[in-house]
């Protein structure tokens, strides 16, 4: 730096001697011409001449600061750019690399050599090539800076996560070219994927919960046909006994058997198709998703005495995994059963709710409980907070809204009204069918 400095001064002395020399010049050049000069003239002259020379030498000083300045600035920019902790590089109209920083060429993992003239889009991960490509045809089509999140292969194949953004602009000669901001975010993306893997594990672990509970249902769903089945065999065998089983008898009886296991194995596929991971979307009514509820936890309901009761205005179809809808209302009434069997309410009630509006549908789910106490009101949706001691998981409300908010870009909600409390599931009707 300090030899620069003096070789810089070397310079703006001998610029200095070139142009005192060429002023001489001028100055003799000027005495020719003029006519013989008094001593006063000549006074005037010399001093004029000097009052010029340090003028010169004051706008040379300047010139002379000025030039330190834009090194020094000069110099500021390219540490910044270069050791700047971000990627810097420069495309061409063609998307090859004109220019890079050292950030660039130690996160690629090569030369800056290596790098000039190479495309861009070598250098972009297999599988996301097509997200640069649109990213590029942005930036053309709407002429404004645009970001998009990708990976980078380096140069032992190993991709990096990136937020790339990007600005176009022209350089000296009218060309187009583009200027690239890469942030690394791979250590954002590794908290995301955990946290997407501990979701997952929480909606498999509450499913498992929840098999418990149907286990039950199944039990009071068989109880009945199982009740008329021993009857129907009793009495087969009865009248067999006392040689009074003629054929329309045995049909009779056959056909109440036949029936009832029919209605059994219905059961039992009701509950499998629950449990079956999501098909793809499908179009499906809310009346249809209460339906399939209904046939799940009806009978338990039926069994202990509670009364449910649906309000419906709703037949828009929406694209759904209507499972994951049925596992959320299962979830909702299965709570509001579980207070009004542990509050022994009488006359106790579930009461759903449908409306429909132009952009939305809410799904209201009340039960005459008594409502939830204020002092959990702001914890009921958090992982693994149960009131119901050892039989409780603490799952089921926080999955519930998992759901609905990420799958279903939804809202669940709850509050307490006079008799209980209530929850709301509000669906966009945005991916509406027919």
């Amino acid at each position: 730096m300090f030899s620069k400095a003096k070789h810089t001064c070397n310079k703006c002395t001998i610029d200095q001697f070139i142009m005192r020399t060429k002023a001489k010049q001028l100055v003799h050049e000027k005495l020719k011409i003029l006519p013989d000069l008094t001593a006063e003239d000549a006074t005037k002259l010399f001093l004029e001449l000097e009052i010029q020379h340090i003028e010169l030498e004051m706008q040379n000083s300047e010139l002379h600061k000025a030039h330190e300045e834009a090194e020094e600035a000069k110099e500021r920019y390219f540490e910044l750019y270069n050791d700047s902790p971000v990627c810097y590089c420069t495309l061409d109209e063609e998307g090859s690399i004109i220019e890079a920083n050292e950030r660039t060429t130690r996160t690629i993992g090569l030369e800056r050599e290596q790098l000039l003239g190479k495309k861009m889009s070598d250098f972009v991960f297999r599988e996301d090539q097509d997200i640069f490509y649109l990213h590029q045809q942005k930036i053309l089509e709407l002429s404004e800076p645009q970001t998009c999140e990708l990976r980078i292969a380096k140069s032992d194949g190993l991709p990096v996560w990136m937020n790339i953004s990007a600005t176009a602009s022209h350089d000296k000669r009218g060309n187009r070219i583009y200027h690239l901001v890469f942030n690394n975010i791979d250590e954002r993306k590794m908290i995301e994927e955990r946290l997407k893997n501990k979701e997952k594990m929480l909606l498999v672990q509450s499913r498992y919960a929840a098999m418990g509970e149907m286990i039950s249902m199944i039990a009071h769903q068989w109880r009945q046909p199982l009740n008329i089945i021993g009857l129907a065999t009793a009495n087969m065998k009865t009248k067999q006994m006392l040689h009074m089983l003629d054929e329309a008898s045995m049909d009779e009886n056959t056909e109440i058997i036949t029936e009832n296991i029919a209605f059994m194995s219905d059961t039992i596929d009701d509950f499998r198709n629950f449990f079956k991971p999501d098909a793809p979307k499908e179009p499906v009514t809310i009346e249809e998703v209460i339906t399939i509820a209904l046939k799940v936890i009806g009978q338990s309901l039926v069994a202990n005495n509670i009364t449910f009761a649906v309000h419906n205005n709703s037949k828009t179809s929406l694209l759904m995994h209507k499972n994951s809808l049925v596992q959320v209302l299962l979830n909702i009434i299965g709570n509001a059963k579980d207070e009004l069997i542990f509050k022994k309410v009488e006359s106790a009630v579930i009461d759903i709710t449908v409306n429909e509006t132009e952009d939305k549908i809410a799904i209201t789910v009340c039960d005459n409980a008594g409502g939830i106490p204020n002092e959990i009101m702001e914890k009921i949706n958090q992982p693994y907070f149960t009131t119901k001691k050892i039989y409780g998981t603490g799952l089921g409300l926080y999955i519930s809204q998992t759901i609905i908010e990420k799958h279903f870009f939804g809202t669940l909600t709850w509050y307490n009204k006079h008799s209980g409390a209530c929850f709301v599931i509000t669906l966009n009707k945005k991916e509406r069918v027919g």
